[in-house]
């Protein structure tokens, strides 16, 4: 974990987050307060986190008896999705 203050590349989360947080406010209103921002962009972050398992993984994977299951991150990328949409309800650009 870099020390509060050092100067470092952006990269990993924090980089993932910044981006996301300049894609959600380019997409909203001038005037969204920044708590909804933030909170769009950590599902942003979920939803794109989640995709990348799956296509890491594979869209079947096995469970703990080796039995072939639908990825469980699917579901993880759908919530996160819904609720993406949600948060942006009344707050994107038109």
């Amino acid at each position: 974990m870099m020390a509060k203050g050092s100067q470092g590349t952006a990269s990993g989360p924090a980089a993932e987050r910044a981006v996301a947080m300049e894609q959600v406010r380019a997409s909203c209103l001038p005037e969204t307060p920044e708590p909804l921002l933030e909170a769009m962009a950590s599902q942003l972050v979920a939803m794109r986190q989640a995709r990348s398992l799956v296509e890491a993984d594979g869209v079947m994977v096995r469970d703990g008896k080796q039995n072939p299951i639908a990825h469980p991150c699917l579901d993880l990328e759908r919530q996160a999705q819904k609720q993406l949409a949600e948060l942006m309800r009344g707050w994107t650009r038109r």
